[in-house]
């Protein structure tokens, strides 16, 4: 139940179905914190007790929360519709990732969808004004036996995609698409 509001990374509407999972938690949290305030005085008469300071611990994960909403909110969800539809161009080797954001300690960076594929992982970005050579060199260090190559529309990445002739899937894949996963918001 609680994976379904949260969605899955690499799905449609992920960043949607986060938001509003982020957002329900970080109430949750503010009232969870009120709430154990509100008992510690009840029950002492003086806000100077272990409650207060369990409340005020509260803003760990509040902020966590907050922070995640912050990332999500100038990226939109790619619909299932889409999804579909661009999965179905793609060959059974290719394995693909959408609403896929990402962020190293200097940048917030989003592909609308990620493919890897021939020891490839090729991206469309999200938003139009991203630093591609950053991207390229993060994603380089992190996956040194790929090669990246990033685009700025689904019309520049088929052209380019008429191109590739599908591999067998090779063993590392798994692995690979997990470390994508781990390093997405």
């Amino acid at each position: 139940m609680l994976q379904k509001l949260k969605g899955e990374k690499g799905h449609p509407e992920y960043i949607k179905k986060q938001k509003i999972y982020q957002f329900a938690m970080a109430i949750f949290y503010v009232i969870v914190a009120a709430l154990i305030f509100l008992i510690g005085y009840y029950i002492t008469k003086t806000r100077a007790n272990v409650f207060t300071v369990l409340a005020i611990l509260m803003v760990l994960p509040f902020a966590k929360r907050v922070i995640a909403c912050i990332v999500m909110v100038p990226h939109s969800s790619v619909k299932e519709q889409e999804y579909k539809g661009f999965s179905g161009r793609l060959p059974d080797e290719a394995d693909l990732l959408a609403d896929y954001v990402f962020t190293s300690s200097e940048h917030i960076m989003s592909f609308r969808y990620a493919v890897v594929i021939n020891q490839s992982i090729l991206g469309i970005l999200d938003k139009e004004k991203q630093d591609t050579e950053y991207i390229k060199t993060y994603l380089s260090k992190e996956f040194p036996s790929y090669r990246i190559k990033i685009f700025e529309s689904e019309e520049k990445f088929f052209k380019y995609f008429k191109n590739v002739n599908p591999e067998k899937k090779e063993d590392k894949r798994e692995k690979t698409l997990e470390k994508l996963k781990i390093l997405g918001v």
